[in-house]
C-alpha cells in the first residue's frame, strides 16, 4: 500500500468517527433500540488513493480525497440505503440515498463500468454522447434514452436537472465547471471522478468499487476488480524481456513533437511490457514538447513507434510528414495507433474501456514488443502497413 494512501485512510478515519458519532446519536432519538457498528476504515482498496470507503452497519463514508489537481481538502458523502431515512450529518457531508437509479456522467472513461455491473440503465444524460464507444450504452443512446447534454464547456444545467438524476459525477481539471453551484444548490449530490490522478494503472481501475457502492453492487465489483487484477499481475509474470527493444511515442502537431512523459499512463506500459522507453529519463505525467529534430536524433533507429496519434495507416502517417519515413520503425513496419474499432464519430475505445481494462492494454503492448507479433489479436492497437 502507498505511504499516501496510509495518510488518507487515517484522515478519512478521524473523519468517519465523527459522522458515524452524529449518525448514531440521530439514530437514538427515533430507535433507541438500533445497533450501530464501528466502521470499517477501508473497502480493500489496494491502488486507488483518490478515493475511499469505509463501511459500518448504518452505511458507507465516502471521501474523495482529491476532488481535481492542486484541491487536497476532499468532499465527504454518506451512502445510506434509500429504504432508511436521511441520517442527521455535518454539513460538510453529503447524504447519497442508495442504489443510485438516475445517473449523470461527465467523461467517457466512467460509463465501461456502468457497463461491466450491467447497470447502463441508470445512466440518463450524458455531454457529448457522439463521443461514446461501449456498445451497450452507444446502444441506448441511440434509442433515445440518454439525453444529449452538449459540450461539457457548456452544458445548461436546467436541462441536466430536468433528468432528476440522483448523483452528477463530474470530473475536473483545475475546479469545478460554471454549472457546479446551480446544480449543487438544486440538492442533487455531485461527485468529482478523479480517477485521471491515479498514478497506478489499476488505482483507475479500482474506480468500479466507487460505482458499485453508488449502485448497490459492491461484490460485483469487488469480484470484477479482483479478476482484472489478476490478469493484469499474470501478464507482469509473464514476461521475461532480456533486451529491451527501444520504444518511442507521440507526433508532431504544429512545429513540435508531443511525447508522453515518463511517468505517464502510455509510458508506463512501455516500460511494464518489456520496452526501452527512450524518454524513460524525462520525468512527468503529461506529455513533453519537444523538436522534431531532437527526437530524430534520439529515435531514428529505434525498434518500435507506439502511439502514433490518431493515424490510421502508412499513407496518411506519411502524408502529414515525410521525414516520418526515416525512421528504422517505419521502414520496419513497427508502427502501431490506439484506433482500434475507433468510431467515426470521435469515440475510441483505448481512451474509454483502456484506461478501465488496464489488463488489455498490456496485453497489447506485450504482443506488440513480442518479435512474432500477432497485430489481428490486439485490442486497442494497429499496425500501420
Amino acid at each position: 500500500m502507498h505511504f499516501i494512501q496510509i495518510m488518507h485512510s487515517r484522515f478519512f478515519v478521524k473523519i468517519w468517527t465523527f459522522v458515524g458519532l452524529v449518525v448514531v446519536l440521530g439514530a437514538c432519538q427515533t430507535q433507541p433500540q438500533s445497533p450501530q457498528g464501528d466502521p470499517s476504515p477501508s473497502s480493500d482498496l489496494a491502488y486507488a488513493t483518490t478515493f475511499s470507503l469505509a463501511e459500518s452497519d448504518s452505511g458507507t463514508a465516502l471521501t474523495i480525497h482529491t476532488p481535481w489537481s492542486g484541491n487536497s481538502q476532499g468532499m465527504h458523502y454518506f451512502l445510506h440505503p434509500k429504504d432508511q431515512a436521511t441520517p442527521s450529518l455535518p454539513d460538510s457531508v453529503k447524504a447519497i440515498a442508495v442504489p443510485v437509479e438516475r445517473l449523470v456522467c461527465y467523461s467517457t472513461t466512467h460509463l465501461p463500468y456502468l457497463a461491466m455491473l450491467h447497470a447502463e440503465d441508470a445512466l440518463v444524460a450524458y455531454p457529448g454522447t457522439q463521443y461514446i464507444s461501449t456498445p451497450s450504452v452507444k446502444e441506448r443512446v441511440e434509442h433515445g434514452q440518454v439525453r444529449e447534454l452538449g459540450s461539457d464547456r457548456s452544458i445548461n444545467p436546467e436541462v441536466l436537472l430536468d433528468t432528476q438524476p440522483d448523483v452528477v459525477m463530474m470530473f475536473a481539471l483545475d475546479g469545478p465547471g460554471a454549472e457546479y453551484d446551480q446544480i449543487q444548490n438544486s440538492g442533487t449530490p455531485v461527485i468529482f471522478n478523479a480517477d485521471y490522478l491515479e498514478e497506478h494503472a489499476l488505482g483507475r481501475t479500482e474506480y468500479i468499487k466507487l460505482f458499485g457502492a453508488l449502485l448497490g453492487k459492491e461484490e460485483e465489483a469487488t469480484k470484477i476488480f479482483a479478476e482484472i487484477e489478476m490478469d493484469f499481475n499474470t501478464l507482469l509474470g509473464s514476461i521475461h524481456t532480456i533486451q529491451k527493444p527501444t520504444v518511442f511515442s507521440g507526433v508532431v502537431y504544429g512545429d513540435t513533437w508531443f511525447t508522453p512523459g515518463a511517468d505517464s499512463w502510455a509510458a508506463d506500459f512501455i516500460t511494464r511490457a518489456g520496452g526501452q522507453y527512450l524518454y524513460a529519463d524525462h520525468p512527468g505525467s503529461g506529455t513533453l514538447p519537444l523538436s522534431f529534430e531532437s527526437v530524430y536524433a534520439k529515435c531514428l533507429d529505434a525498434d518500435y513507434w507506439i502511439g502514433v496519434g490518431s493515424y490510421t495507416s502508412k499513407e496518411e502517417l506519411l502524408a502529414a510528414d515525410a521525414r516520418y519515413e526515416d525512421f528504422a520503425a517505419v521502414q520496419s513496419g513497427q508502427v502501431y495507433s490506439y484506433m482500434k474499432r475507433a468510431d467515426p464519430n470521435g469515440g475510441v475505445p483505448y481512451f474509454e474501456l483502456g484506461y478501465a481494462r488496464p489488463d488489455l492494454v498490456l496485453s497489447d503492448v506485450i504482443k506488440i514488443l513480442e518479435p512474432e507479433s500477432q497485430p489481428d489479436s490486439l485490442n486497442f492497437f494497429i499496425r500501420l502497413n
